[in-house]
């Protein structure tokens, strides 16, 4: 999700606000290493999840003022917060 203006590319983004990755089992180790450092470098990146989808996981990312903050939800009764878009997602909801 992004904030800004459209400009340029429409399949490019460069200045987004959150971004979700499923992980798979073939991409999550660059997922979790290189694209990972490379999305974190992006300033307006506020969010980075990434949602496994081999096991109820999730792992969010959170631009601090000291930096990274990360959290795992992987309770049923979770609620996974998005503070970039103002929005709160039951954990259950995101594996039904």
């Amino acid at each position: 999700m992004r904030c800004a203006g459209e400009r340029g590319d429409p399949y490019f983004k460069t200045d987004p606000v959150l971004i979700a990755e499923v992980l798979s089992p073939r991409t999550q180790r660059y997922d979790r290493g290189d694209k990972r450092l490379a999305y974190q470098s992006l300033p307006t990146l506020r969010e980075y999840l990434l949602i496994s989808q081999d096991e109820p996981r999730v792992e969010v990312l959170r631009r601090s003022d000291g930096g990274w903050e990360h959290a795992v939800i992987a309770n049923a009764d979770g609620v996974v917060r998005l503070e970039s878009v103002g929005l709160e997602l039951p954990f259950a909801d995101l594996y039904a």
